[in-house]
């Protein structure tokens, strides 16, 4: 409506300048600037160095500023809006974000193993066992691990890796209650980019909703908002968190970033292109396959005095296929067809593709979930790098979150005597404990089950390291074979009798 009232508006008489002086010149480009809209500089023109445009010859400007006040809070909230909507419209964003959960969390999860040992060298098995029996109980429990009693351990790894992929962050909480300790999950609009100001104390500063220590540069304090389910909106107003509450778990652009930017960020304008040139392609596909008919009338035909008595014809709009009419006097069909196959759709995907994997960090055949033109060395290669960037993205969420999450329930139970610790013994506990998870996925395991023999056997690596690479637990591994190794077996068949000797061969085959 708006636009509608907007027409009858007077608009104001435009100059244009002959460029016939250096000063003309320049207010020239002024008003042509004033008129003419850089194409394709986007959101980020201002922030993300020179972005020069192939049509138009525009560009912008370089990084002058630090990492944190070059992408701004506004530029931040930009990109995460931006990625929501390629994670819920864009299928290679879709799956990109299933693969990465996939190798980093797996189905199994990552989970902690203890081995504490006695004064003698040998395994504290009771200890062991005992901590690790309570740890399973909370962490396998949804009432008494989460907040909102919706998420176990392992689904609470999934949702923390799909918010820092999609947002480039997310906030854990965690909370003190008699009953033990729960976690919730903050997303990171919670935490206000748009704070920034002095602290309440003289030695702080907040920046982007984080309080930070001027001196030591040290996170103090996280500020939250509430938000109203109701209304599903944010208040103005912050809540002061102490930084030993919160877990940051984010991956920024430099070691000297305050807040984290999504994994998109490299490969976003690729994929809007992409989706324009697939909505381009398909409607000049659909324009192809069209064909269409046009009456026409003879001049000749037409009466030069207008005869009010003359009864007006029908006039025909639309001819179904197949259809078979009587044309009236003077009118002829003429037809057109599109002849025009248009651009190569494919080798424009196909190059756009391998640079959105690229950005991402995948091969293309991971992120478009196919096994098209694959052979077993471009299979290795390409399963070698991804796990290489799982693995080191396992490590960032073990450091940020599995190690302080098992720290802080550790000490719960020994405030609340559940444990047989001391306060001081909870690092002893962390030190002695490897956070296992599933294994690398392998194409050829027989080969990589032979170099981890051939290592162990070698004394290159532990067999505890062997089982942990694999992917199992090695206190449960050993326990299952020393049971395997205490089961009766059936008595073995004496050699004279060939039936016996027939079932062995048997047994030994399959």
């Amino acid at each position: 409506m708006f636009e509608f009232l907007n027409r009858f508006q007077k608009k104001p008489q435009q100059t244009f300048l002959r460029a016939d002086s250096r000063k003309q010149h320049s207010k020239f480009k002024k008003a042509l600037a004033r008129v003419i809209t850089p194409v394709g500089t986007g959101f980020f023109k201002r922030a993300f160095g020179i972005n020069t445009n192939r049509i138009s010859g525009s560009s912008s400007e370089g990084i002058t500023a630090p990492i944190n006040r070059a992408i701004g809070a506004y530029q931040q909230q930009q990109v995460m809006f931006q990625a929501r909507d390629l994670v819920v419209n864009n299928p290679l964003a879709a799956n990109y974000i299933r693969v990465v959960v996939d190798g980093v969390v797996g189905s199994k999860g990552i989970n902690p193993t203890v081995s504490l040992v006695n004064r003698d060298g040998t395994l504290n098995n009771a200890l062991n066992n005992r901590i690790s029996n309570e740890w399973l109980k909370y962490a396998e429990n949804p009432k008494r691990f989460s907040l909102n009693k919706r998420f176990t351990f392992k689904q609470f790894l999934r949702e923390v890796s799909k918010a820092r992929i999609i947002d480039g962050e997310t906030f854990i909480r965690m909370h003190r209650f008699e009953s033990g300790m729960k976690v919730e999950i903050i997303p990171s609009e919670r935490v206000d980019r748009n704070l920034t100001k002095r602290g309440d104390e003289p030695d702080t500063v907040i920046y982007q909703g984080i309080e930070f220590d001027i001196d030591t540069n040290e996170v103090v304090a996280y500020w939250l908002r509430d938000f109203d389910i109701l209304t599903q909106t944010y208040s103005a107003t912050s809540e002061r968190v102490e930084a030993d509450e919160i877990l940051h778990h984010f991956d920024g652009v430099l070691p000297d970033s305050y807040r984290g930017v999504t994994d998109f960020l490299a490969s976003m304008n690729l994929m809007n292109h992409l989706n324009d040139f697939t909505f381009a392609s398909l409607v000049q596909k659909q324009i192809t396959a069209a064909s269409m008919t046009f009456l026409e009338r003879d001049k000749a035909q037409d009466s030069l005095l207008d005869d009010d008595n003359e009864e007006q014809q029908e006039i025909t709009q639309e001819m179904s296929p197949g259809l078979i009419m009587e044309l009236p006097a003077g009118y002829t069909a003429k037809s057109v067809t599109a002849n025009s196959n248009g651009d190569s759709y494919e080798s424009f995907a196909e190059s756009t593709i391998e640079q959105i994997a690229a950005g991402l960090g995948v091969y293309s055949n991971a992120l478009l979930n196919s096994t098209k033109n694959v052979n077993f060395s471009s299979a290795r290669f390409g399963q070698l790098q991804t796990n290489a960037r799982f693995a080191i993205l396992r490590d960032k969420l073990k450091e940020q979150v599995i190690i302080p999450l098992f720290e802080e329930f550790l000490r719960c139970c020994v405030d609340d005597d559940v444990l047989p610790l001391r306060q001081n013994a909870v690092d002893d506990v962390i030190f002695n404990t490897t956070f296992s998870g599933e294994g690398m996925k392998s194409v050829d395991p027989i080969k990589e089950y032979q170099a981890y023999e051939v290592a162990v056997r070698n004394k290159f690596m532990s067999r505890h390291e062997a089982i942990i690479a694999i992917g199992g637990d090695p206190q449960k591994v050993d326990e299952e074979i020393n049971a395997d190794t205490q089961t009766v077996l059936p008595t073995p068949a004496t050699p004279d009798s060939p039936e016996n000797d027939s079932l062995n061969n048997d047994v030994i085959q399959q």
